[in-house]
């Protein structure tokens, strides 16, 4: 869908306060001089968590759910897929479904630090070929699965620090030629 086509110097787009349920894939397509985007005041799962979505020069759209008190396992399924960045951090999240995660195929950071997070599904990074930023750190991860991030190879900064891991698999790093910063410090790792 691309609803605003051709709109190459729309700066500011407002849309709260209407009955929006969910934005599509390509909605945002083309708008590059977007800055200002309101999406307030919707019946979205998003809104109703206290989420908000604003956008940046050069199509950046940032989901922030940071601190919002967010807890147990969750599965937003409104969020727009051309969301870039999405931070969820500082909430107490236990666990993210797979299938929210996937389906978000414009990431290119995500940030589930601060949470309460023990573990995180194989499968649940699958085809985020643009994600370059992954905060995990200060959860309660105790072990990671080494297919975890394969095919992430835009991956350039990944923080595992400040969990309760206790190993690391050899092959858990393998394909990650982008990654400049790994902390895996603070852990309880003995091999």
């Amino acid at each position: 869908v691309e609803l605003f086509a051709g709109l190459a110097s729309l700066a500011t787009l407002r849309l709260d306060n209407n009955q929006i349920t969910s934005v599509a894939a390509g909605t945002f397509a083309g708008l590059a001089s977007l800055t200002s985007l309101d999406v307030s005041s919707n019946p979205m799962t998003w809104n109703d968590l206290g989420c908000s979505l604003s956008a940046a020069a050069g199509a950046v759209f940032t989901m922030d759910c940071a601190n919002k008190g967010i807890a147990g396992a969750i599965n937003i399924t409104d969020i727009p897929a051309d969301v870039t960045v999405l931070n969820l951090n500082g909430n107490e999240i236990t666990s993210v479904a797979p299938e929210m995660i996937a389906r978000l195929k414009s990431l290119t950071a995500l940030h589930l630090d601060s949470n309460k997070i023990a573990s995180v599904a194989a499968g649940t990074f699958a085809g985020l070929a643009s994600l370059a930023t992954l905060h995990l750190d200060n959860n309660e991860i105790t072990s990671v699965a080494a297919e975890l991030f394969a095919g992430l190879a835009s991956l350039a900064t990944l923080r595992l620090d400040n969990n309760q891991i206790t190993s690391v698999a050899v092959e858990l790093f393998a394909g990650l030629a982008s990654l400049a910063t790994l902390r895996l410090d603070n852990n309880q790792i003995t091999s």
